[in-house]
């Protein structure tokens, strides 16, 4: 596999200890869906300060996060998120997810 060139991160409202176990447990789904993809791999979380973060390393950050919104709304419908991804040559996020999102920084 060549190098990975993006980081993609979804971010999750969440602030207990319920939360963080429902979002690993999606972490681990969404890993297991997008894990045969070639060029993308999930780096793990960070939770804490109200959030929960998934990272994503990707070539195709915008056909990954598609990928993963799909997964996210199939297995917990409604649940909000929002998304964005930087090369990992930079610092600056595009916002992806939703589309009215108009930028994008880690929390």
């Amino acid at each position: 596999m060549r190098d990975l060139e993006y980081q993609l991160v979804f971010e999750f409202a969440a602030t207990t200890a319920q939360d963080f176990d429902k979002l690993q447990a999606l972490e681990q789904i969404i890993e297991t869906g997008i894990s045969k993809e070639p060029g993308v791999m999930v780096d793990g979380h960070d939770f804490g300060m109200g959030f929960y973060n998934i990272f994503i390393h990707t070539n195709t950050p915008e056909d990954t996060s598609q990928k993963t919104l799909a997964i996210i709304h199939r297995t917990r419908p409604g649940l909000e998120c929002r998304a964005g991804y930087r090369a990992f040559t930079g610092n600056k996020y595009k916002p992806l997810h939703p589309e009215t999102l108009q930028s994008f920084e880690l929390r």
